[in-house]
């Protein structure tokens, strides 16, 4: 071989390293991999038809040549497999071992190079005529080229075919044309292809270009003149694009920031992503605010400046609506401080109307108080006169009652529609009503429709949160003054006060200064039959009837668990006695249950000046224990009675009961040799045994149908009030405790404390043998009498089980 041939050879060979370097580091990144492969296929093929042209290669040489050019034709066949469809063929590689191993095969026979030779060219050809169908369908290439690759392959495949027959260096000269073409080609369907990506990417960015949100400028560098803008850009600004000549950017920009822009464009500077600030005025002389980023670029081969620029506005808006409720926050963070120094409601009522004015800047307010189940205006804003605000009851139908009884906030941006609402005025629209604790509610008022927001409704709460506050705070020290001087139970003045006051008196001049001491008959014996609640309601009871009957001058104040103290400046004896008629005469009228108010009264007069007050409280003390102990009989009589009228308002038997149970048991004692004091004592018994009945509900007394458990649990606790109302009574241990055991049963399985045989007290038993056998044969609300033979069989059936067998026998046999 020459030396030209070699410099060919070499250049040729140089030329194809070129070609794969060129693809693979440079314009087609993506498919690198695949060039690299499919030119090196390419690059052997053509060089092993250089090769052959111009060199003698022997026999023994031949094989090599053959094996590169078979793997070079697979080479081409997988890289346009996976260029094309994206895919590979198993199956050729398998073809290409076995091909392999044919070789080792056949070179253990004569003439093998011919053998080879054959079984080489068919499998190139198999492979060329594989890819020219594999061509045909792609659908990443168009016609054309498919028409073209795939003609060349063919071809290829008959040139290859006919090298089996024909071989000469023309022959191997001609098949250079084919890796030329199809290299060629493969390089002009990868341009088009780029190129059609380059035309997408831009049909994509022109329709992001014009879709976008923000607006886009496209501006001459050196005259600032309009190129170019997208749809944004026409909407924010309503430009006509069709007039994009007449259109300048300094009559779109206030005048500051046209100049801030251009002068930045002048200095060749970009906004580097941070936005420049820029305004714009709309048609209606609102302000945009526009965050502009700056850049240059080459457009329609000048100089040019794209402007984007985002609508900021709303933001702007909110964060000024941020900074602004922020402000107006600690504003009335400062009325709150105001109010908490506030020692008078008026002034509280007023700072809040001022406060919702000046800070809120609300025009139509009203702020009413709870008075006489009414709510009444006591705060209004300063264009309101009377006649625009009105009261009315808290059981009328509005707004302001509807926000006070749910206590709630109501926005009713319709007022019109809204059936709740009863407007003072007709041009009312809207209303924002906020209730103001129990004290009352706010309102403000606009004529506008859908006036109040979320916003409006948070600050006027907070407002109205400090106000609340401020009230409570007011409520809460009014009560504690009160309370500090006042009893908690009656509302009259307490000890404290009353003892300031006797000093003062004391050493006073305004003489004489009388004292009455009332002291609350039976407070103890309503207390254990009713409960402390009704003696609390007692108490007050007759506190607001002493109260009533004193005089203003008078000072009157609990003294202490029962006791009331009256100080009466300038009253003489005389006039005392007048007075204690008049309260008396007071408390006659009155009752509480129909109970009657029952009061003991001491009294005296301090006429000296160096007399000491205390000794003459002292004296009337034990003046008004006098008159309750001497009295204190006939009380005890008077209430007796009036339990058992009440016994018999509410239906039960008790008098004709008692007065037989009386006459049974009164007949017993003396079949039982008893003195005369405890005859006394075992009547007396037999009139109060049931007297705990005073305390059971009348329904449980009439019923007529059997009692639940927890209904009879109710009257098996009428032993024990009665034990409460003989104690109280002062009666003795005997009657109290017969009235607490009369139901217990000898067995022991009786109430309340389940005691037997002789451990229950003796008038019990016989109360209880007594009781049963007037139950028995009289009618009752549950059942019907029995007959006194039958009443005396059951007596018998039960004497050892409930009743004393002993006293059983005595009652039957010498009694009845």
């Amino acid at each position: 071989m020459s030396i030209i041939d070699l410099m060919i050879m070499t250049i040729i060979f140089l030329f194809f390293i070129i070609i794969v370097y060129y693809f693979n580091k440079k314009e087609y990144r993506k498919y690198s991999d695949i060039n690299t492969i499919f030119f090196i296929g390419m690059g052997i093929l053509f060089f092993i038809s250089i090769a052959l042209s111009f060199l003698s290669i022997k026999q023994e040489y031949l094989i090599y040549t053959y094996i590169m050019s078979t793997t070079a034709a697979l080479l081409v066949n997988y890289s346009l497999n996976k260029y094309l469809l994206n895919k590979s063929n198993k199956f050729w590689p398998l073809l290409h071992l076995i091909y392999l191993f044919s070789i080792l095969v056949l070179l253990q026979y004569n003439n093998w190079g011919n053998y080879i030779e054959v079984l080489s060219k068919l499998l190139i050809v198999t492979y060329f005529l594989d890819i020219g169908y594999l061509v045909t369908k792609s659908k990443k290439i168009n016609n054309l080229h498919k028409m073209f690759f795939s003609t060349t392959f063919i071809l290829w495949s008959i040139y290859e075919f006919l090298a089996i027959f024909f071989s000469n260096d023309l022959l191997y000269l001609l098949g250079l044309i084919f890796p030329i073409a199809i290299a060629y080609e493969f390089m002009n369907i990868q341009l088009e292809l780029i190129n059609e990506e380059i035309k997408r990417y831009g049909e994509r960015f022109k329709s992001i270009f014009d879709n976008a949100s923000d607006a886009f400028f496209v501006l001459a560098k050196d005259d600032l003149r309009l190129m170019n803008l997208n749809k944004s850009a026409r909407e924010i600004f309503n430009i006509d694009s069709d007039h994009l000549d007449k259109i300048k950017l300094e009559d779109i920009l206030t005048e500051d920031s046209y100049k801030k822009l251009s002068d930045l464009i002048k200095k060749g500077k970009k906004s580097n992503g941070y936005p420049i600030e820029l305004r714009a005025e709309s048609d209606k002389g609102e302000l945009k605010y526009l965050a502009t980023d700056i850049n240059f670029m080459d457009f329609n081969e000048k100089n040019a400046v794209i402007i984007a620029m985002k609508d900021k506005t709303e933001q702007i808006k909110l964060k000024n609506k941020v900074m602004e409720n922020k402000n107006k926050i600690e504003k009335l963070h400062d009325v709150a401080i105001k109010m908490e120094n506030t020692a008078k409601r008026e002034e509280i009522y007023k700072q809040t109307v001022e406060a919702a004015e000046e800070i809120l800047d609300y025009d139509v307010i009203s702020l009413d108080i709870v008075k006489d189940n009414k709510l009444m205006a006591v705060g209004k804003s300063q264009n309101l006169t009377d006649d625009d605000v009105i009261s009315m009851s808290l059981d009328e139908m509005s707004l302001a009652t509807k926000a006070y009884h749910e206590q709630r906030t109501i926005i009713c941006n319709n007022i019109p529609a809204e059936r709740d609402a009863s407007p003072v005025k007709t041009q009312y629209k809207s209303a924002l009503t906020v209730p103001i604790q129990q004290y009352g509610t706010f309102q403000i008022i606009s004529e506008e429709y859908d006036y109040f927001t979320n916003q409006d409704k948070n600050l006027v709460e907070l407002l109205i949160s400090h106000s609340g506050a401020a009230l409570k705070r007011l409520n809460r020290e009014e009560e504690i003054r009160y309370f500090g001087f006042h009893d908690y139970l009656t509302g009259l003045y307490n000890r404290d006060y009353i003892e300031e006051e006797i000093k003062r008196l004391n050493n006073s001049r305004q003489l004489p200064v009388s004292v009455i001491i009332a002291d609350v008959n039976g407070l103890k014996l309503i207390n254990d039959t009713f409960g402390h609640d009704d003696g609390d309601k007692l108490l007050k009871c007759i506190a607001a009837t002493l109260d009533d009957a004193c005089r203003k001058e008078d000072i009157l104040g609990r003294w202490g668990g029962d006791e009331f103290l009256i100080l009466l400046p300038g009253t003489t004896k005389k006039n005392i006695l007048s007075i204690i008629d008049r309260i008396k005469d007071r408390l006659e009228q009155k009752t509480y249950k129909d109970i009657p108010l029952s009061v003991s009264f001491g009294f005296a007069t301090k006429v000296e000046k160096e007399t000491d007050i205390v000794d003459i409280i002292d004296k009337a003390d034990r003046r008004m224990y006098n008159n309750k102990t001497k009295n204190y009989k006939q009380n005890s009589e008077q209430m007796l009675e009036v339990l058992y009228k009440k016994l018999n308002k509410m239906g039960y038997e008790t008098e004709s009961h008692c007065q037989r149970v009386k006459s049974l048991a009164e007949k017993f004692a003396r079949q039982l040799k008893f003195d005369q004091e405890k005859i006394k004592l075992i009547k007396k018994t037999a009139r109060l045994h049931d007297i705990g009945m005073i305390n059971i509900p009348r329904e449980l007394i009439n019923q007529e149908s059997d009692l639940s458990n927890e209904e009879y649990k109710i009257i098996q606790t009428h032993p024990e009030v009665g034990f409460r109302i003989a104690n109280s009574l002062n009666e003795v241990n005997e009657i109290a405790q017969a009235i607490l055991h009369h139901h217990e049963w000898w067995n022991g399985t009786g109430y309340p404390e389940q005691k037997a045989g002789d451990n229950i007290p003796l008038y019990a038993r016989i109360i209880s043998i007594v009781d049963a056998f007037d139950v028995m044969t009289h009618d009752q609300v549950y059942k019907e009498k029995i007959s006194k033979e039958r009443a005396i069989d059951r007596l018998r059936s039960m004497a050892g089980i409930q009743f004393d067998p002993k006293l059983t026998k005595m009652f039957i046999e010498e009694v009845i």
